[in-house]
Protein backbone atom coordinates (compact mmCIF):
# COMPACT_ATOMS: atom_id res chain seq x y z
CA UNK A 1 0.00 0.00 0.00
CA UNK A 2 1.34 3.77 -0.75
CA UNK A 3 1.70 6.27 1.84
CA UNK A 4 -1.48 7.96 0.22
CA UNK A 5 -3.46 5.09 -0.20
CA UNK A 6 -2.31 4.83 4.01
CA UNK A 7 -3.27 8.16 4.90
CA UNK A 8 -6.59 7.84 3.08
CA UNK A 9 -7.26 4.74 4.87
CA UNK A 10 -6.58 5.99 8.08
CA UNK A 11 -8.90 9.07 7.37
CA UNK A 12 -11.47 6.38 6.12
CA UNK A 13 -10.90 4.73 9.53
CA UNK A 14 -11.38 7.96 11.83
CA UNK A 15 -14.22 8.12 10.49
CA UNK A 16 -15.67 4.92 11.24
CA UNK A 17 -14.83 6.00 14.56
CA UNK A 18 -16.21 9.07 14.68
CA UNK A 19 -19.67 7.85 13.30
CA UNK A 20 -19.51 4.85 15.89
CA UNK A 21 -18.46 7.65 19.21
CA UNK A 22 -21.16 9.93 17.56
CA UNK A 23 -24.00 7.58 18.25
CA UNK A 24 -22.98 6.35 21.73
CA UNK A 25 -22.14 10.26 22.27
CA UNK A 26 -25.34 10.59 25.02
CA UNK A 27 -24.28 7.06 26.84
CA UNK A 28 -20.35 8.07 27.21
CA UNK A 29 -21.60 11.54 28.58
CA UNK A 30 -23.59 10.36 31.36
CA UNK A 31 -21.49 7.71 31.95
CA UNK A 32 -18.46 10.21 32.79
CA UNK A 33 -20.38 12.65 34.16
CA UNK A 34 -21.38 10.43 37.15
CA UNK A 35 -17.50 10.48 37.69
CA UNK A 36 -16.52 14.17 37.59
CA UNK A 37 -16.96 16.07 40.34
CA UNK A 38 -17.64 19.31 40.86
CA UNK A 39 -14.21 21.21 41.81
CA UNK A 40 -16.28 23.64 44.67
CA UNK A 41 -17.11 20.33 46.34
CA UNK A 42 -14.69 18.01 47.01
CA UNK A 43 -16.95 15.85 49.30
CA UNK A 44 -19.10 14.97 46.13
CA UNK A 45 -17.92 11.45 44.49
CA UNK A 46 -19.90 9.59 41.42
CA UNK A 47 -22.51 12.63 41.65
CA UNK A 48 -25.40 13.69 38.90
CA UNK A 49 -24.11 17.02 38.75
CA UNK A 50 -24.78 19.52 35.88
CA UNK A 51 -21.28 21.01 36.39
CA UNK A 52 -19.70 17.07 35.83
CA UNK A 53 -22.49 16.48 32.63
CA UNK A 54 -21.36 19.95 31.30
CA UNK A 55 -17.68 18.99 31.70
CA UNK A 56 -18.00 15.45 30.45
CA UNK A 57 -20.06 16.78 27.33
CA UNK A 58 -16.83 19.13 26.49
CA UNK A 59 -14.80 16.02 26.94
CA UNK A 60 -16.72 13.86 24.37
CA UNK A 61 -16.97 16.82 22.03
CA UNK A 62 -12.74 17.49 22.35
CA UNK A 63 -12.60 13.49 21.62
CA UNK A 64 -14.73 13.44 18.63
CA UNK A 65 -12.90 16.65 17.33
CA UNK A 66 -9.57 15.48 17.97
CA UNK A 67 -10.60 11.88 15.63
CA UNK A 68 -10.87 13.91 12.87
CA UNK A 69 -8.69 17.10 13.56
CA UNK A 70 -5.61 15.24 15.34
CA UNK A 71 -5.30 14.48 19.13
CA UNK A 72 -3.31 17.68 20.13
CA UNK A 73 -6.51 19.59 20.27
CA UNK A 74 -7.64 16.92 22.97
CA UNK A 75 -4.69 16.79 24.75
CA UNK A 76 -4.97 20.92 24.92
CA UNK A 77 -8.28 20.39 26.21
CA UNK A 78 -7.52 18.66 28.90
CA UNK A 79 -4.80 20.62 29.81
CA UNK A 80 -7.37 23.39 30.00
CA UNK A 81 -9.84 21.40 32.62
CA UNK A 82 -6.90 20.30 34.71
CA UNK A 83 -5.99 23.95 34.94
CA UNK A 84 -9.06 24.92 36.03
CA UNK A 85 -9.84 22.62 38.67
CA UNK A 86 -6.87 23.06 39.98
CA UNK A 87 -7.31 26.33 40.36
CA UNK A 88 -10.87 25.95 42.17
CA UNK A 89 -8.75 23.59 44.35
CA UNK A 90 -10.15 20.11 42.86
CA UNK A 91 -7.86 17.44 42.58
CA UNK A 92 -7.16 15.89 39.31
CA UNK A 93 -8.41 12.22 40.01
CA UNK A 94 -12.08 12.33 38.93
CA UNK A 95 -10.37 13.70 35.69
CA UNK A 96 -7.53 10.88 35.14
CA UNK A 97 -10.91 8.41 36.06
CA UNK A 98 -12.89 9.83 33.71
CA UNK A 99 -9.89 9.41 30.99
CA UNK A 100 -9.88 5.94 31.85
CA UNK A 101 -13.74 5.62 31.70
CA UNK A 102 -13.91 7.47 28.21
CA UNK A 103 -10.88 5.17 26.75
CA UNK A 104 -12.72 2.08 28.51
CA UNK A 105 -16.18 2.80 26.62
CA UNK A 106 -14.46 3.68 23.78
CA UNK A 107 -12.85 0.10 23.12
CA UNK A 108 -16.41 -1.64 24.00
CA UNK A 109 -17.80 0.43 21.22
CA UNK A 110 -15.49 -0.47 19.02
CA UNK A 111 -15.31 -4.03 19.67
CA UNK A 112 -18.56 -4.11 19.27
CA UNK A 113 -18.81 -2.08 16.18
CA UNK A 114 -15.76 -1.82 14.12
CA UNK A 115 -14.60 -5.28 11.78
CA UNK A 116 -12.07 -6.79 13.47
CA UNK A 117 -9.12 -6.25 11.08
CA UNK A 118 -9.65 -2.33 11.76
CA UNK A 119 -9.81 -2.52 15.61
CA UNK A 120 -6.23 -3.05 16.46
CA UNK A 121 -5.48 0.68 14.63
CA UNK A 122 -8.49 2.46 16.15
CA UNK A 123 -7.77 1.57 19.54
CA UNK A 124 -4.00 2.37 19.04
CA UNK A 125 -5.30 5.72 17.88
CA UNK A 126 -7.61 5.88 21.19
CA UNK A 127 -5.20 4.67 23.48
CA UNK A 128 -2.39 7.06 22.14
CA UNK A 129 -4.46 9.96 22.61
CA UNK A 130 -5.97 9.43 25.81
CA UNK A 131 -2.68 8.38 26.75
CA UNK A 132 -1.13 11.65 25.69
CA UNK A 133 -3.84 14.01 27.94
CA UNK A 134 -2.60 11.73 30.80
CA UNK A 135 0.99 11.72 29.81
CA UNK A 136 0.31 16.05 30.48
CA UNK A 137 -1.60 15.73 33.53
CA UNK A 138 1.52 13.43 34.99
CA UNK A 139 3.29 16.50 34.29
CA UNK A 140 0.56 18.97 35.58
CA UNK A 141 0.70 17.21 38.65
CA UNK A 142 4.62 17.26 38.79
CA UNK A 143 4.89 20.74 38.75
CA UNK A 144 1.93 21.80 41.03
CA UNK A 145 3.93 19.19 43.36
CA UNK A 146 6.90 21.39 42.81
CA UNK A 147 5.85 24.89 43.47
CA UNK A 148 4.09 23.40 46.48
CA UNK A 149 7.64 22.16 47.73
CA UNK A 150 9.10 25.55 47.19
CA UNK A 151 6.11 27.16 48.94
CA UNK A 152 6.45 24.75 51.26
CA UNK A 153 10.17 25.88 51.86
CA UNK A 154 9.63 29.08 52.06
CA UNK A 155 7.00 28.86 54.75
CA UNK A 156 9.23 26.94 56.90
CA UNK A 157 12.22 29.42 56.34
CA UNK A 158 9.80 31.87 57.33
CA UNK A 159 8.39 29.66 60.65
CA UNK A 160 12.08 29.16 61.76
CA UNK A 161 12.41 32.68 61.55
CA UNK A 162 9.17 33.73 63.70
CA UNK A 163 10.18 31.09 65.96
CA UNK A 164 13.63 31.77 66.76
CA UNK A 165 12.57 34.63 69.55
CA UNK A 166 11.42 37.57 70.41
CA UNK A 167 13.80 40.66 69.70
CA UNK A 168 13.93 43.50 72.37
CA UNK A 169 11.70 46.25 70.68
CA UNK A 170 13.84 49.82 69.77
CA UNK A 171 14.71 51.75 72.16
CA UNK A 172 12.43 55.22 72.16
CA UNK A 173 13.45 58.26 71.81
CA UNK A 174 14.05 60.59 74.55
CA UNK A 175 11.33 63.13 75.15
CA UNK A 176 13.63 66.22 76.70
CA UNK A 177 12.86 68.17 73.50
CA UNK A 178 9.29 67.55 73.64
CA UNK A 179 9.30 68.25 77.54
CA UNK A 180 11.03 71.53 76.58
CA UNK A 181 8.54 72.54 74.16
CA UNK A 182 10.93 71.98 70.98
CA UNK A 183 10.38 69.38 67.78
CA UNK A 184 10.62 66.03 68.58
CA UNK A 185 13.80 64.50 67.09
CA UNK A 186 14.53 60.93 68.14
CA UNK A 187 18.52 60.29 69.23
CA UNK A 188 19.26 57.33 66.84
Amino acid sequence: MTQQADVARNEQLRDVLHAVLSTHREELVQGLGRWLRDPEDDALWESELPVGQRVASDLVDAFLAAVLGGPGDFVRHVQRLAATRCGAGSGLRDLWLALTMLEDRIWRFVARSVADEDQTQLLGWVTQTVGSAKDRLVYLVLAQLDRAQARSSILEDSLALLSQGTEPAPEEPPLDAAVQGGPLRPRW
